[in-house]
């Protein structure tokens, strides 16, 4: 496996609704219990409810309605939560959109990763030399500046030259040479020529890292 993994398309259009799961959590545990431990009507229930489920149920229902009675959190928590259901929905273009406008500087070290994590996935999940592709590793690199990454900081700089060679190949591939030499010069100013981020990147996909990014096709 290639450092960069599969490079094909992912089919446009393709959209999912948010899980229940994710959508009301309380409620779906709730269903879950009633339709699963519950049986039979209300009498036999009470019968063979021997494990008193019926008043699970009763205790994270009222739950549920005391959360929904709740202020609406706070900014940032509250701008990153249609963020989270755009993922959920594998929305991955109006995910990078939505996390292009988060104010970072506003966002704790948690959310940075959270923002950060999302978005090394969203732009190889879109792969279609878009804006939002580019975008995506142009947030990844800033995020993990704000997290102070450096090179030694293995986990955290493999994510960024991750994100920067492929920004690289997204480059290649639109023709944008000047700008693809710029970025793998920023990989090499990082990391150094033969190891840094991109060393850890291969070893992580179980592949050596070449001594240049070198793409052997471009995409369509």
């Amino acid at each position: 496996m290639s450092l960069l993994g599969n490079r094909s398309p992912r089919p446009a259009g393709h959209r999912l609704a948010a899980p229940e799961l994710t959508r009301a959590p309380l409620g779906f545990f709730a269903e879950q219990l009633r339709t699963s431990l519950l049986v039979g009507g209300t009498g036999e229930e009470a019968e063979h409810d021997v494990y008193a489920i019926r008043s699970v149920i009763e205790r994270i229902t009222s739950a549920k309605t005391t959360l929904e009675q709740l202020p609406a959190p706070a900014k940032p928590e509250a701008d990153l939560e249609p963020l989270r259901d755009a993922l959920r929905r594998s929305d991955h273009r109006a995910a990078v959109r939505m996390a292009g406008a988060l104010p970072l500087e506003a966002l704790s070290e948690s959310q940075l990763q959270e923002v950060l994590l999302a978005m090394s996935a969203a732009g190889p999940a879109l792969n279609d030399n878009s804006p939002e592709e580019l975008a995506s590793y142009d947030l990844v690199v800033s995020i993990g500046e704000r997290l102070g990454a450096r090179p030694e900081d293995t986990r955290l700089a493999q994510r960024i030259g991750i994100a920067l060679v492929r920004k690289g190949v997204t480059l290649y591939s639109l023709d944008r040479s000047e700008e693809e030499i710029g970025v793998y010069d920023e990989v090499v100013r990082r990391f150094g020529a033969g190891g840094g981020a991109r060393g850890a990147g291969a070893r992580g996909q179980g592949d050596r890292a070449p001594e240049q990014p070198q793409p052997a096709a471009r995409r369509a």
